[in-house]
């Protein structure tokens, strides 16, 4: 479940957001290779503080839970940003200990990087059964489904491509189903995503989901 939200945050603050975004080059950031976004695991930096405040209210704590259908989980945000090599990510669905997600985008014109949806379902191989935090119903905790060992996506096809520019959010369920990806960004172009994550407390229970199809 994908669902776009427009202006989640006021004009002003997303602008002002915008304005004190991470650069790049920023030592707090980490970079860990030229196929990985760019990111922290502390946004408390300065100019941040209403965001900061504004996640971690009850009130956005029920809307969230109210999305989710779920009190069981912590909120975990942080800086992403695609550029260079790093600039698409292929079909995935993400790991089992992520219940669902909040993109905020920080770009005012179109820069590519669309956010693409897909239709289809995983097919998980017998042989990495294990490496499902398993009760038959779990998702895998151990990677994205991305990687063609673990299995293949079946009957994938392309629903449809968000654009991310302008005071715009998506939040998502993370399901077997809640298939994703992002599109080629503009030669030059930062995709600036603040990503609010919303994981499982207890990472060794994972996320109870639809049935895996598993075959091998």
């Amino acid at each position: 479940m994908f669902k776009v939200i427009e202006k989640f945050i006021t004009d002003d603050l997303w602008n002002k957001l915008r304005r004190v975004y991470p650069k790049v080059n920023d030592k707090r950031l980490a970079k860990r290779d030229d196929y990985t976004p760019i990111r922290s695991d502390d946004i408390n930096f300065k100019g941040w503080e209403a965001f900061n405040e504004m996640i971690n209210s009850k009130e956005y704590f029920d809307f969230v839970s109210d999305f989710l259908g779920t009190t069981n989980f912590k909120i975990v945000p942080y800086f992403q940003m695609y550029h260079g090599t790093s600039n698409n990510l292929r079909p995935h669905i993400d790991t089992g200990t992520k219940i669902g997600a909040h993109l905020f985008y920080f770009n005012k014109t179109n820069i590519g990087g669309e956010l693409e949806i897909y239709n289809g379902r995983f097919v998980y191989n017998k042989k990495h059964q294990n490496d499902l935090l398993y009760k038959e119903t779990k998702l895998p905790i151990n990677t994205t489904m991305e990687i063609p060992e673990f299995g293949f996506f079946e009957d994938l096809t392309k629903e449809k491509s968000i654009k991310i520019n302008g005071n715009k959010s998506i939040i998502f369920k993370n399901t077997p189903n809640a298939i994703h990806g992002v599109a080629k960004i503009k030669k030059n172009e930062i995709r600036k995503v603040l990503l609010v994550t919303f994981k499982v407390n207890d990472e060794k229970q994972g996320l109870v989901k639809d049935e895996f199809k598993i075959e091998g």
